[in-house]
């Protein structure tokens, strides 16, 4: 199993997305979701601790399984990204959509594009 550690700009990430954990999924739903929110998302979800976590002192997080990881991702875009086949910029559910594959190399550059960075040295090397 390859596991990889990645360390994102943590205190800008809380700052955004901690005013919108007090919303309700139908109001996330129809607030514009970017990545570094789309992410928190997943890691706040109980049911993905399997594929991916927060390490023990939150400031990065690991991926335990690519492939699971990948289809938590494709799901979360699928429901809460405009134009990824979830709600359009209107609130309105097009209705169900293919879902999406995406690719580790995509999802890797996409991470580096926002600052999340592979941790290669250190105690949270992965």
């Amino acid at each position: 199993m390859n596991m990889n550690s990645y360390a994102p700009l943590r205190n800008d990430l809380t700052a955004q997305v901690e005013a919108n954990m007090a919303l309700t999924d139908k109001d996330m739903r129809q607030s514009m979701m970017n990545f570094p929110k789309l992410i928190m998302k997943i890691l706040s979800d109980e049911t993905s601790c399997a594929a991916v976590s927060w390490l023990p002192h939150g400031l990065s997080f690991r991926i335990h399984d690519r492939k699971a990881f990948l289809e938590f991702l494709s799901e979360y875009e699928r429901c809460y990204m405009p134009g990824k086949g979830g709600i359009t910029n209107n609130g309105t559910n097009p209705g169900p959509a293919p879902t999406r594959t995406i690719k580790w190399t995509s999802l890797t550059r996409k991470m580096c594009r926002w600052n999340i960075v592979r941790m290669t040295s250190g105690a949270d090397a992965g």
